[in-house]
């Protein structure tokens, strides 16, 4: 047994799972609107603590509600005719089109900030003070969305390892027995390695936290659905493809056609009547189907594989919540220790060194280009975004590249793969509000975002 070599066929087998997670936790986030509701409360909690109190202090007399600031914040300018739409009378409806903003950039808020009856009251006032009360605001809504958004990647996190549950027995992810077959089955695992396209998925997940935000993809629910339905059952097909132990042919569902035997060692013994047969009509699949779960839970508590089976379906629920960045992370780490092996996570060989394969060594920050073929790891997401002070700020790297180059990450180096990794873990990074830091904006910009906002 290869136990190393067996870890790493199941990281890629984890990073599948955990990408499918992915688009199923962003998709009920769509569904619920969880960042429009979020973001609702933080201006909602941010005009009552911060911006009112400072209004009434500078003597700026506002007769709207907390409602018709927060809308006038979140109103679209690209979707507002100045008259609602015609669906607007049906809640449903409403939801599943709604054309507001859910995240604001700092420059952003200042501008909608302008268009709201404080905004337009505001200019009455001396340039100095507007300057430091806009300011205050822009400060004040950086704040509150850093709570916001740490407050929404607890919450999302939680919905991710539920979500991981739910996967895991919906495909009868039976941990244990993965890993045990994978450790047997040295073909098995190279298949695994040469299939599993790590950036690809990486990229498919990035790309489905970055769709948070896209007003088209807000309007099409019922294509949104059917995507995640289409990738559920195209990952799950291609890894039961692989030949590996996933599906309902396996313990405690042992589904299989008449007559077939068993692929499932702890299937033996069940009854041809519980295996399913070919259903001509609706009704007839959907009465296989609960025939099917019944005996499958009663095989769980009356065989004495079943309390095994459980335990390994949490852990395996459990494991996929982790996310797909950290199953990449103990891909290539466990790759660094395998002599010779041939992975994008890799570094190209190198002349007299027998056939053996060493990692690049990393350049320190700010300390030159990485060596020809060294593996880059691009962070990307919001979080990418450098800090003041790092040293990424130091070079000057603007707010907006750090989707593209990350914390201190020097340019991509010739000749090496390019893997695209979150920020966080990928649960949490399909769960951020987005908004961006103040960045450099000086006093003087943001003052010219709000004089420069007047649509009136």
């Amino acid at each position: 047994m290869n136990y190393l070599t067996a870890l790493l066929a199941f990281s890629a087998v984890m990073i599948v799972l955990s990408t499918v997670a992915t688009v199923a936790v962003e998709f009920l986030h769509k569904l619920g609107r969880k960042r429009a509701q979020d973001f609702e409360e933080l201006l909602s909690q941010l005009y009552t603590q911060a911006i009112e109190p400072r209004l009434d202090k500078a003597e700026v007399v506002v007769t709207s509600s907390v409602a018709d600031f927060v809308r006038d914040i979140r109103k679209n300018p690209a979707f507002d005719a100045g008259k609602e739409p015609r669906y607007a009378k049906w809640p449903v409806l409403r939801r599943l089109f709604d054309t507001s903003f859910e995240q604001l950039t700092t420059r952003q808020f200042v501008e909608q900030f302008a268009q709201t009856e404080a905004g337009r009251k505001l200019r009455a006032k001396g340039r100095d003070e507007v300057t430091a009360l806009i300011g205050k605001f822009s400060y004040e809504f950086e704040r509150y969305g850093d709570a916001a958004t740490d407050f929404f990647k607890r919450r999302a996190t939680t919905l991710s390892v539920a979500v991981a549950f739910l996967l895991a027995l919906f495909l009868n992810i039976d941990a244990i027995k993965l890993f045990s077959v994978l450790a047997e089955d040295e073909t098995l695992v190279e298949t695994v390695i040469a299939s599993v396209d790590v950036a690809k998925l990486e990229t498919k997940a990035q790309q489905q936290i970055e769709s948070a935000g896209d007003e088209q993809a807000k309007a099409a629910i019922r294509e949104e659905l059917d995507a995640v339905l289409a990738t559920i059952k195209e990952e799950s097909r291609s890894l039961q493809g692989l030949g590996l132990p996933i599906g309902f042919a396996y313990f405690p569902f042992c589904e299989a056609r008449e007559g077939e035997k068993p692929v499932d060692a702890r299937c033996e013994g069940v009854p041809s009547s519980d295996f399913r047969s070919d259903a001509k009509w609706i009704g007839g699949a959907l009465t296989v189907l609960v025939t099917t779960l019944e005996n499958a839970w009663l095989r769980v508590f009356s065989k004495s594989a079943g309390w095994g089976w459980l335990f390994s379906i949490a852990a395996a629920g459990g494991l996929i919540g982790l996310g797909a960045p950290f199953w990449f992370k103990t891909y290539r780490a466990v790759a660094d220790f395998i002599p010779g092996l041939k992975s994008q996570d890799r570094t190209q060989e190198r002349g007299g060194g027998g056939g053996q394969t060493t990692p690049a060594p990393s350049a320190p920050a700010g300390q030159g280009a990485l060596p020809p073929g060294a593996v880059t790891v691009l962070v990307t997401g919001p979080e990418a975004a450098p800090a003041p002070g790092t040293a990424a700020a130091a070079r000057g790297v603007a707010p907006d590249e750090g989707a593209g180059r990350g914390r201190g990450v020097e340019p991509p180096a010739p000749g090496g793969p390019v893997v695209a990794v979150p920020a966080a873990g990928t649960a949490a990074a399909a769960a951020t509000l987005q908004m961006a830091t103040k960045g450099g904006l000086s006093e003087t910009d943001l003052y010219r975002a709000f004089d420069q906002s007047d649509r009136d």
